[in-house]
C-alpha cells in the first residue's frame, strides 16, 4: 500500500507510462485504516456517498491521475494539459481542491508537506499549501472555505482558475519566492477582509496588476507587499476603501517601485498609515493629494528612507487629530525638494532636517501649522533655512513652533 502512493505511473497521449515519486507524508499517517480503489471520475461521480476511509485513484482519461480522500483533491497531469476538472458530479455543499503539478518534483524530498492536521474537520477543505520541488504548480479551487495560504519554491506558478469567491481572508496568502509575474486579475475579492501579508514572501515578483480588486470591504492591507523588493510594476489604482483603516507598511521595503498611484476613494476611515511608504528607495514622486486623512493617528515612519523621493504631495492630509508625535515621518529623504504639505499641524515637533526643501515647500509647512501650546519645534535642513527671512520664521513662532536648523 506504501509503495502504490509513492510510485505512480501516469500513462501519457504519446503511450509512454511515467512513473512520479510522491511521497504523501500526512497520507501515510492513516494508510492503516484506509482501503483503497481504482475508478474512473464518472464511476466517482455516481457514488452517492463516497466512504471516507478509502483512497481513491481515479484515472480520467490518458492524461490525468486524480488521488481523492474525502473532501480533497490532488490532481497530477502534464502540464498545459489539463485545465478544468468537470465537478458536476460533485455536491455542492462540499469542498473539492487540487493541485496541477509539472513534470519536475523533488524524488527525495516532501513536495506535499500539508501541514493542515484537521484536513477534513467538518467538510472543511486543506487551507494551507507548502509544496516544494516542483517547476509549475497550479491551484485549482472550488467552493474554497474562508482562507488560504500557499508556499512554493515554484517559479511559475498559475491561479488563474482559484475561485475566490467565498474567500473572507486573504492574509498571508502568497509566499511565491521564485516567481516573477503572477496573474491574480480573476480573484473575487468581494468578500474579503483582510489583506494583511498577502504578497509578503514574493521577493522576486517584478510586476502586479489589482486595479480590478474589490477592495470596499477590506479593512487592512497592512504589510500587504512588504518585502517585495523586485516589485517595478504595481497597479492599485481606483480602489475603493472606505473600509479601511490599516495600511501601515504596506509598502515597506519595496525596494525598486519609483511610482505608485493612489488615487482611492473614500480613505476618509483610514486611521494609521505607519510605515506606509517606508524604504522604498526608489520612488521618486508620490501624488496623494486626493487622499483624505481627518482620522488617521499615526504618521511614525510613513516616508522613512525613501531616499530618491523628490515631490510630495499631501495637502489635503488634516493633522487636526493626530494623536501621536510623526517620528521620522520625513527621516532619510534626501533628495525631497518639492513638498506640498496638509493643514491643522500642532503640538508635536516636526522633523524635516533630511529634506532639502525649497523656499516654497518650507512655506508650504509653515501655512499648515495650527496654532499650539506645547512649544514643538520645526526642523528644516540649514539649506532650506536660510531660505527663509525673519518674517517668515516670526509667523510660525507666532503660532507656537521654534524654527531650527
Amino acid at each position: 500500500m506504501s509503495e502504490i502512493l509513492r510510485k505512480i505511473r501516469v500513462p501519457l497521449e504519446s503511450g509512454e507510462v511515467r512513473e512520479l515519486e510522491m511521497p504523501v507524508p500526512s497520507l501515510q499517517e492513516h494508510l492503516s485504516q484506509l482501503k483503497f480503489k481504482w475508478c474512473t471520475l464518472a464511476e466517482y461521480g455516481a457514488i452517492s456517498s463516497p466512504d471516507s476511509e478509502t483512497l481513491y485513484f481515479i484515472h480520467a482519461g490518458w492524461r490525468l491521475l486524480k488521488v481523492m480522500w474525502g473532501f480533497a483533491t490532488l490532481m497530477v497531469c502534464e502540464p498545459n494539459r489539463i485545465e478544468y476538472i468537470p465537478t458536476e458530479k460533485f455536491s455542492t455543499n462540499s469542498s473539492y481542491f487540487g493541485f496541477v503539478l509539472g513534470e519536475s518534483l523533488t524524488p527525495t524530498g516532501y513536495p506535499l508537506g500539508f501541514t493542515n492536521q484537521y484536513l477534513f474537520s467538518n467538510g472543511r477543505f486543506l487551507r494551507t499549501i507548502r509544496l516544494f520541488g516542483v517547476s509549475y504548480l497550479k491551484v485549482v479551487c472550488y467552493v474554497p472555505y474562508n482562507d488560504l495560504k500557499i508556499t512554493s519554491d515554484a517559479p511559475v506558478v498559475d491561479l488563474t482558475a482559484l475561485d475566490t469567491t467565498q474567500m473572507k481572508k486573504m492574509e498571508n496568502m502568497l509566499n511565491l519566492g521564485k516567481v516573477i509575474e503572477l496573474d491574480v486579475s480573476g480573484f473575487n475579492t468581494l468578500n474579503v477582509t483582510t489583506m494583511e501579508y498577502m504578497f509578503y514572501g514574493c521577493y522576486s515578483l517584478k510586476k502586479l496588476d489589482l486595479g480590478g480588486f474589490d477592495t470596499k470591504n477590506v479593512k487592512s492591507f497592512s504589510s500587504m507587499f512588504e518585502g517585495c523588493s523586485s516589485l517595478e510594476s504595481l497597479n492599485v489604482s481606483g480602489w475603493n476603501v472606505k473600509s479601511c483603516t490599516d495600511v501601515s507598511s504596506m509598502f515597506d521595503n519595496c525596494y525598486l517601485l519609483k511610482s505608485i498611484n493612489i488615487n482611492w476613494i473614500n480613505t476618509q476611515n483610514i486611521s494609521t498609515l505607519a510605515g506606509m511608504f517606508s524604504d522604498c528607495h526608489a520612488l521618486e514622486s508620490l501624488d496623494l493629494s486626493a487622499f483624505v486623512s481627518k482620522n488617521v493617528t499615526q504618521y511614525y515612519s510613513m516616508f522613512a528612507y525613501c531616499g530618491a523621493l523628490k515631490t510630495l504631495d499631501i495637502r489635503n492630509f488634516d493633522f487636526m487629530f493626530n494623536r501621536s508625535s510623526p517620528i521620522r515621518m520625513f527621516y532619510g529623504c534626501s533628495s525631497l525638494r518639492n513638498l506640498s504639505f496638509g493643514k491643522n499641524y500642532s503640538n508635536y515637533t516636526l522633523d524635516l532636517g533630511d529634506c532639502p526643501l525649497t523656499h516654497t515647500s518650507a512655506m508650504s509647512v509653515i501655512n499648515g501649522l495650527k496654532q499650539c501650546t506645547k512649544n514643538p519645534q520645526l526642523i528644516f535642513s540649514a539649506e532650506t533655512y536660510d531660505t527663509l527671512t525673519d518674517e517668515e520664521l516670526a509667523l510660525a513662532l507666532s503660532l507656537g513652533f521654534t524654527v531650527v536648523s
